[in-house]
């Protein structure tokens, strides 16, 4: 199977290839990644911005060589007023099949407050906020998995949420006639 994912995010291509084991009908012989502009903002803040986001991906990756299956992951940042912060960090996943979308959305947790305050207050990305109150060094937070497993004290890694999120979109691919 050749698959084109929507990233040059080092850990969602690993969670990709992770799932290599996970189905006898999902064999990976090929994966390219593949990063292009999504047009909108880097930092999401709601689920329509966020599938925009993946639309967008979809068509400018459409021109990139022929595959069986396209996969997106993106996290974005929901409101929800009962939370601590008002916001909760999501995970979605896209599997396109050149027929249809399967779609699924999973995990919620929160950020630090004086994180959420920066990408509110001054517009950046969590990698920016992080970085500007001395969270970490990393440039990009969402390349590895130093935010969540500092979250969870060394329990979750964030493959391991990435990784359910895409089984999800897989299990509704592989049971495709269960949603027509």
């Amino acid at each position: 199977m050749i698959i084109n994912i929507w990233t040059a995010n080092k850990s969602k291509i690993q969670t990709i290839q992770e799932l290599d084991w996970y189905y006898d009908w999902f064999k990976i012989n090929e994966l390219n990644p593949i990063k292009v502009s999504s047009g909108v903002n880097e930092q999401p803040l709601t689920i329509e911005e966020t599938l925009t986001w993946a639309r967008n991906r979809a068509f400018a990756a459409y021109s990139h060589s022929k595959c069986d299956l396209w996969i997106w992951m993106e996290s974005w940042l929901m409101k929800l007023e009962w939370s601590l912060t008002w916001y909760v960090a999501c995970e979605c996943s896209a599997v396109y099949d050149w027929e249809r979308y399967y779609i699924w959305t999973w995990w919620w947790f929160e950020y630090p407050k004086i994180a959420i305050d920066r990408v509110m207050e001054y517009w950046e990305d969590l990698s920016e906020a992080y970085r500007n109150w001395w969270l970490t060094d990393e440039e990009k937070i969402g390349e590895n998995d130093w935010a969540i497993w500092q979250l969870t004290v060394w329990r979750i890694n964030r493959k391991d949420y990435q990784k359910r999120v895409v089984e999800y979109a897989l299990t509704s691919l592989h049971n495709k006639n269960l949603y027509i």
